[in-house]
This record gives C-alpha cells, structure tokens and sequence, in this order.
C-alpha cells in the first residue's frame, strides 16, 4: 500500500474514532504532514474534505487555514469547491469557539475569508453558519435567532451542536 494511501487511512480511522489519545493525535499529525506536504494538494477537492473532517481542538495549530492563502476570494470558485472550502471555514470557527474561546481575532479573518462566498441558494447554509458564528461574536441575541431558525427549518442536530 502507498504511504499515501495509508496516511488517508489512518487519518479516516483517527477521526472516525475522535479518542483524542496520542496514538490518534500522532496518526492524524503524521497523516496531515504526509498528505498535505505537496504544493498542489489545495487543488485536490478530497484533500479539501479531509482538512475539513480532521480539525479537532488537539490539532487546530497544525491546520492553520491555509485555504485563504491559495483561496483569497470564494466567489472565482465553483459552487462545489466553494462549499467544500466554506466548510473548512465553519469547521475551523466551530473548533475555535468551542475550546478557544478568546480566539476572536483569528474567528474574525476566517469570518472575512468567508464573506467572499457567493450569493447562491446552494451555499445558503454554510452562508447562515456564517452568519451564527458572526454574530456569537458581535450580538448574542442574533445568534440566538439564526439558532432558532436552523431548528426550525429542520436542521436540529446542526442547531444543537452549535457552540454559544
């Protein structure tokens, strides 16, 4: 089997289980190095995904958003990669907020990078989180509010895993 290969592997397996032991923190430590150590891995869709699933609080040094480098404005990508790269963006702020809580200036440029997202129905979710995690840091009440709305229109379980 590649290293590659087995890198995917072993980072797929270290999420899935989340135990946050070491053997899981140096498995997603050495997957992430390995796989994103080549220049254009920001070109692959999948690679995107699996930044996206591997943020966790033991690791959010090591994931630092490097999308927004290569990724400065949303809107010149396809709907397709704007969501996957979106997604980063709210799995970092998620990250950020629910365990580093003085962490505003970083949650605020994530929120700017992500500000440049299309207007467009597909994106209307990832724009609505957005929004939520703007406003934990900017007005309670509004958070409340899009919180309220994402349970109402039948996204319960996102609306309960968001961070106040």
């Amino acid at each position: 089997m590649s290293t590659e290969l087995k890198d995917r592997a072993n980072l797929i397996i270290a999420v899935l289980n989340s135990k946050d032991d070491k053997t899981d923190i140096a498995a997603v430590k050495q997957a992430m190095h390995d796989f994103f150590k080549h220049q254009e891995w920001m070109d692959d869709e999948n690679a995107i995904v699996l930044l996206s699933n591997s943020i966790r609080k033991d690791n959010l040094n090591d994931v630092t958003p490097l999308v927004m480098i290569k990724y400065k404005d949303l809107k010149e990508q396809s709907l397709i990669k704007q969501r996957k790269l979106a997604t980063v963006g709210i799995n970092y702020l998620y990250v950020l907020r629910k365990y580093f809580m003085d962490s505003d200036k970083v949650a605020f440029k994530i929120l700017s990078w992500l500000e440049s997202l299309a207007t467009d129905p597909e994106l209307c979710l990832l724009r609505e989180l957005t929004l939520y995690f703007y406003f934990i840091y900017t007005n309670d009440d509004q958070a409340k509010g899009i919180k309220l709305i994402l349970d109402q229109s039948g996204y319960k379980k996102i609306s309960d895993d968001l961070p106040d």
